[in-house]
């Protein structure tokens, strides 16, 4: 299932939604075409509910397309959909379900206040590992695979830290206790100016 995103139009400032795999942003209130680009992954960050609190951003590697892969003589796909962490920090989901189906996403701007994670593990790993639940097959088998996306993009989680616990900032509930988690997880990595560039 693709997502849809809010971003506001750069003549006249309105919110537009947009689907995900969209890049032509149409301001269907001044009738302004703008262009999106991203020099990597475009990023999207999910709303939350703690305005009032220091937000940490977590990175989620959003793909959604097919897998091709040769298993002995044979040629198979398999199409994937998925959202997978993109760092190892204990107590934050390892996907992030339907959350980005069901809420409205925004693009992450340099106006887009919190500190964000480092996206630290390797995108092909965690295709590979996708691949692998998806067909079925022991690794040994796969003598090819490749990979054609309809999409990809990194989703930020909201979290914060109050009273020594992790909160979940989109549901305001605890997630962890600080001290079981390591210090220094890559917060920090401001994405800033790698939001979506208009042209």
């Amino acid at each position: 299932m693709g997502f849809t995103a809010t971003q506001d139009c750069p003549q006249c400032g309105a919110p537009i939604e947009m689907d995900e795999t969209y890049h032509l942003l149409h301001c269907p209130y001044c009738d302004v075409k703008s262009y999106l680009f991203a020099p990597n992954y475009f990023r999207f960050v999910l709303p939350h509910k703690a305005p009032e609190k220091a937000i940490i951003y977590a990175p989620y590697l959003r793909f959604r397309g097919n897998i091709y892969f040769v298993e002995g003589f044979n040629l198979k796909h398999r199409v994937i959909d998925i959202t997978n962490v993109g760092l190892e920090l204990k107590y934050i989901p390892v996907s992030l379900g339907l959350r980005p189906q069901a809420m409205k996403m925004k693009y992450v701007t340099p106006e887009t206040g919190g500190e964000f994670l480092k996206f630290t593990l390797k995108a092909k790993d965690i295709l590979t590992r996708a691949a692998k639940m998806s067909s079925g097959t022991a690794n040994d088998q796969i003598y090819h695979r490749a990979y054609i996306g309809e999409t990809m993009s990194l989703i930020y989680l909201p979290l914060y830290v109050e009273k020594n616990y992790l909160f979940d900032a989109v549901l305001n509930r605890p997630m962890g206790k600080l001290s079981d988690i390591p210090e220094n997880p890559g917060v920090g990595n401001r994405v800033g100016p790698r939001g979506p560039a208009k042209g």
